[in-house]
């Protein structure tokens, strides 16, 4: 149990690692381009795809059994830190509850798609 718990916290650092990359990427990009907010907004989305997918993969990889219901834990998991920090610095939930729930169906599917294709990936 707590190699899992192990091997699951060390899958989520990996995937934030990637996404603070990507994020400053994203940002860069943003302002040399002078990019709209929708755009930005799309970009964070496809930051949590990238991310919980590459998670997905790691953890479905390492798990070796039920790899795309490792790689949903992931996603989970991934989404849960995301939403906690972000009612701490809201001091609540945010107005946009539409995106809560878009961000989350992306984070489940990012860790699915990553985990059922992890078969292909090596330890």
């Amino acid at each position: 149990m707590v190699n899992r718990i192990i091997k699951m916290v060390q899958t989520i650092v990996i995937a934030y690692f990637m996404s603070a990359i990507l994020l400053v990427v994203l940002a860069l990009a943003a302002y040399k381009m002078g990019m709209g907010e929708k755009i930005v907004s799309i970009g964070i989305y496809a930051v949590y795809v990238i991310s919980t997918c590459a998670a997905g993969m790691i953890i479905g990889a390492k798990m070796r059994s039920a790899r795309a219901i490792w790689g949903i834990a992931a996603g989970v998991v991934y989404y849960m830190i995301i939403f906690i920090v972000s009612l701490i610095l809201n001091k609540g939930i945010a107005q946009n509850v539409s995106g809560i729930l878009t961000a989350l169906v992306l984070c489940i599917l990012g860790g699915f798609i990553g985990g059922f294709f992890s078969g292909s990936v090596k330890k």
